[in-house]
């Protein structure tokens, strides 16, 4: 029989309670809400989502109350919370708190309102009325809605706000209320012509970087890598085919949604047009032999090269020829004043391919310097006569070089004659990059060589598709290579740039683009592979890290999400 203090302790058994606030808009609200809403003073930092986490269970509404392990609510959704507060603690059990829930009226699929009865009211009245607790949302939440609709523009993107609400079933999540449907909706198939936050965040990837901060990108050469093209995801799905559109309806009740990863369809180009002149001037002032003619010369390329919006299309192949043979002129030189710009310059002349010929003698001196097998007598540390800085821009010029490939999807022997012509060779190519991406010091080294680690993992498919001794539903051992490197110990690298890069070199051989062994096949035996190498433990630290994040790192673990879900996925 239990002692009075023992049953006194019973009954007063206290639960931890939490509130986890999301943002719907991924951070584009507070980029963009201010041109949207009609200036600064009506700017919103973020469109507000919050559940109660509590006996181990996310209680959400949307489609009716909804609750959901927390790993599989951001799993399932692609959200991380941006902050979670502590609510306190309740005695109310499981069972009381989810008989409150079953007999709310007010909060059903047909009574969600966007002003008076959304998920963050949800939220307040679980905690203070189902959970007895003294506080619950923040007004600062609760108040969003109010002040969206304030502002000039809010009654004309209301609608738009609307859409973005959670508003659907999410997948796998038990449904509190008999009346809420059972079949599961993609949450995040929003249409974007409605969602000014979808339309816009393409924008800036395409106009500032992918995963590129852009104030460091607009002041950073180094680190301006942008897309390669203005094109995105709903424009490609838009062309497939109807036996794809088939595939994609078949499994996508198998695999969670990957919409961020879906958007990195390009590769990575770093282009600032803007230093053009610094390099040329930096290139006459510091070679004190260079002819007059010469001297001529460069400046005529200066004025063209700067003087279209469309950058190189000026510039002929015959002076692109003969700048090249100045630019290798310098970097045989050896003298760091002059070899940085000069490999700067030739960044930009290789992002083009038609300038792949006239560029080849540069190319072919910077891998000698960077592409080295650490095996060998004749590696007498020749990279080491390369700055940071020249370093840096030295595996930009091969990760432009490889966008140009993949861009103009370039055959199997033109590439062997421009990378490498062997299986040994590609072997040796690939391991200096990924030595590169993880082991530098400089987070500017490791973030180059991890925007050409990922143009790599476009372009080895496309090799393999113009390859017809190459089984495309196996990964090579490159690609093998590449995404163990991706993942291992991933938690440890600091700069959340490279962080990002990796995963999406990572997301890219496992699910390859439409055309290059993206069938069921080929994406199942790179799943089962990164199981069997226990890949996916490397991505648990990001996901179970609740500090709030943005740019790269908030972009990373949104990532970092979806890869989860494929790797959980059902290979069935």
């Amino acid at each position: 029989m239990n002692s009075p203090s023992t049953a006194a302790s019973a009954s007063a058994e206290s639960f931890k309670v939490h509130l986890a606030i999301y943002d719907l808009s991924h951070g584009m609200a507070r980029q963009l809400s201010a041109q949207f809403l009609g200036g600064p003073q009506y700017a919103i930092d973020v469109i507000p989502h919050s559940g109660i986490i509590v006996y181990g269970q996310e209680y959400f509404f949307g489609a009716g109350i909804q609750s959901e392990s927390p790993a599989l609510f951001r799993q399932m959704t692609g959200m991380m919370p941006i902050q979670t507060l502590s609510l306190g603690r309740t005695t109310v059990t499981r069972t009381m708190f989810e008989q409150w829930c079953q007999q709310q009226q007010r909060f059903t699929m047909q009574s969600y309102d966007l002003l008076q009865c959304n998920c963050n009211h949800f939220a307040h009245a679980a905690a203070v009325e189902g959970l007895r607790l003294p506080q619950g949302v923040p007004d600062w939440v609760l108040q969003v809605p109010q002040r969206f609709l304030a502002s000039p523009m809010g009654q004309l993107v209301r609608p738009m706000l609307d859409q973005m609400q959670l508003r659907a079933p999410v997948q796998g999540a038990h449904a509190m209320q008999t009346s809420v449907p059972n079949a599961a909706a993609n949450l995040w198939a929003t249409n974007s012509e409605s969602n000014p936050w979808a339309n816009n965040q393409q924008t800036s990837n395409s106009s500032t970087g992918v995963g590129v901060n852009a104030a460091a990108a607009a002041n950073n050469p180094r680190v301006n890598t942008v897309s390669s093209n203005s094109d995105n995801a709903k424009k490609k799905s838009n062309n497939t085919d109807s036996s794809s559109s088939t595939s994609s309806a078949r499994t996508s009740s198998k695999r969670p949604p990957h919409p961020l990863l879906d958007s990195f369809v390009k590769p990575l180009v770093s282009k600032d047009f803007k230093t053009i002149p610094l390099c040329i001037q930096k290139i006459i002032k510091t070679v004190s032999d260079l002819q007059p003619d010469d001297k001529e010369f460069l400046q005529k390329c200066q004025e063209t090269m700067v003087s279209t919006s469309k950058g190189l299309v000026v510039i002929s192949l015959e002076d692109a020829t003969r700048l090249c043979t100045l630019l290798l002129q310098c970097l045989e030189r050896q003298q760091q004043a002059v070899m940085t710009h000069a490999i700067m310059l030739l960044r930009i002349l290789v992002a083009e391919e038609r300038y792949a010929t006239a560029c080849e003698q540069c190319l072919h001196w910077i891998q000698q310097h960077v592409i080295v097998d650490p095996s060998s007598s004749s590696t007498d540390s020749t990279n080491n006569a390369l700055s940071v800085p020249s370093l840096t821009m030295a595996w930009l010029v091969l990760s432009n070089a490889i966008a140009a490939a993949v861009t103009a999807g370039t055959t199997t022997t033109t590439m062997q004659a421009r990378f490498w012509s062997t299986q040994e060779e590609e072997e040796t190519w690939v391991q200096a990059a990924i030595r590169a991406m993880t082991n530098e010091a400089a987070s500017s080294v490791r973030q180059a060589a991890a925007a050409c680690c990922y143009n790599m993992t476009l372009l080895l498919p496309v090799r393999e598709s113009n390859d017809d001794e190459v089984d495309n539903n196996t990964l090579s051992d490159t690609q093998v290579s590449m995404l163990c490197a991706a993942l291992e110990d991933l938690a440890s690298e600091t700069d959340a740039t490279v962080q990002l890069r990796r995963l999406m070199m990572a997301g890219r051989i496992l699910l390859p683009l439409n055309g290059h062994g993206s069938d069921d096949a080929s994406t199942n035996s790179a799943i089962e592979l990164a199981r069997n190498l226990g890949l996916q433990e490397s991505l648990q630290p990001l996901l179970s890290d609740s500090k709030p994040t943005t740019g790269d790192a908030d972009t990373s673990r949104r990532l970092a999400l979806e890869l989860h879900g494929l790797l959980h996925s059902d290979l069935s």
